[in-house]
């Protein structure tokens, strides 16, 4: 595992170097995971992965809180440099920057424009660059290590939604099977679960709102949205089913979504561009009359993080190529009645494309086999 974050950083400087850029700063998160195997929440401290371009070398700024987890957790060979709350990091970082003459300093785009004014004041002239699009460019492409982890997430989170419904019954709330999905996963392996957001009846009109205290009843539609974290990557999955016997249109609704989501998968494959998966299960779900009521992309990368490239949306030209991974969910909302979403993670392959998710898609609870 170790080779695969130097071999990262090789690669990031070869990026630098081709943009002329002499050194990047990457905060804590996603990136720096990606490039060092470290992951800390941010927070007001500055810590911060300092990458020169032109050496072998690399540099981590962190708090002195911080330094015995770095040591034992990060998965490069850095020079750690720590700080007490009496010091300021950022004259740390201007001494690196002026001792390897950078001009030009890569940052990404979330970077406090705080820390930017207080390095242009201490470390004199000196340009930015953001880096967003090329640290994307490299983690767009999952390797068969970083599919394993993704594919790992997976089978837990089948396993939570599967015990999530085994415990659907009349007056059991949302938030109820929300914490017990959450709970499930974490027995069952995950890292961590971002997300657990269940719905029923007519709050699940509304994508994305969270658990609440209603109960379930008889006849309502039940949305379970939920995201599992297995080493760092996370694998996304959306199921709607009934608690009892569908109504006419739930069952109408439904199969035009899967239907929607079907044909959109049929069409993942090497060289098509991301916004016609997109018009693929738009498509269906026009000619059927319910164009105005899919209301949100048709899907999103998933890796390191929850929402990544790439976009499938109607607008991103992208190509798809081997190694990238993202959800397929198109979905129909009627406000103030019920909506239907259907989710899966996929997987460029050489020639087609492979479904991350192995579960069910039924209206019926019986048919996931509890």
């Amino acid at each position: 595992m170790e080779r695969m974050y130097r071999d990262r950083l090789r690669l990031v400087k070869d990026v630098f170097r081709l943009y002329e850029i002499d050194a990047g700063m990457v905060l804590a998160g996603p990136n720096m995971f990606y490039l060092s195997g470290y992951t800390v929440s941010t927070y007001e401290r500055l810590l911060c992965l300092f990458i020169p371009t032109y050496t072998d070398e690399a540099f981590v700024i962190a708090p002195k809180l911080e330094g015995e987890r770095i040591a034992e957790n990060i998965k490069i060979n850095p020079e750690i440099i720590l700080y007490g709350d009496h010091e300021n990091p950022i004259q740390i970082l201007s001494h690196l920057i002026h001792k390897y003459k950078v001009s030009l300093l890569g940052i990404e785009g979330c970077t406090p424009y705080r820390y930017i004014k207080d390095i242009e004041e201490s470390a004199g002239h000196i340009g930015f660059k953001i880096i967003d699009e090329h640290l994307m460019g490299m983690r767009v492409t999952k390797s068969e290590e970083e599919l394993s982890y993704i594919k790992k997430a997976a089978e837990i989170n089948v396993e939570a939604i599967i015990s999530g419904l085994s415990h659907l019954s009349e007056s059991v709330t949302e938030r109820f099977l929300s914490n017990y999905i959450r709970e499930t996963a974490f027995d069952l392996g995950a890292d961590e679960v971002p997300f657990t957001i269940v719905q029923s009846g007519p709050n699940t009109s509304k994508p994305h709102e969270g658990a609440g205290n209603r109960s379930i009843r008889k006849g309502d539609i039940v949305l379970f949205d939920i995201g599992v974290a297995y080493r760092g990557y996370v694998s996304d999955i959306t199921r709607t089913v009934v608690y009892g016997e569908p109504r006419k249109m739930h069952t109408k609704v439904f199969d035009i979504v899967k239907r929607a989501q079907e044909h959109a998968l049929e069409g993942v494959r090497p060289g098509v561009a991301a916004r016609e998966i997109d018009e693929r299960a738009r498509s269906i779900i026009e000619s059927e009359g319910f164009g105005d009521y899919f209301i949100h992309r048709t899907g999103h990368g998933i890796g390191i993080e929850v929402h990544e490239e790439p976009y499938i949306t109607s607008e991103n030209e992208v190509r798809l190529s081997k190694g990238m991974v993202f959800t397929v969910e198109p979905g129909i909302y009627l406000p103030g009645e019920f909506g239907v979403r259907i989710e899966d993670d996929v997987t460029v392959t050489q020639s087609a494309h492979e479904i991350l998710t192995n579960i069910p898609k039924s209206l019926y609870i019986h048919d996931y086999g509890v």
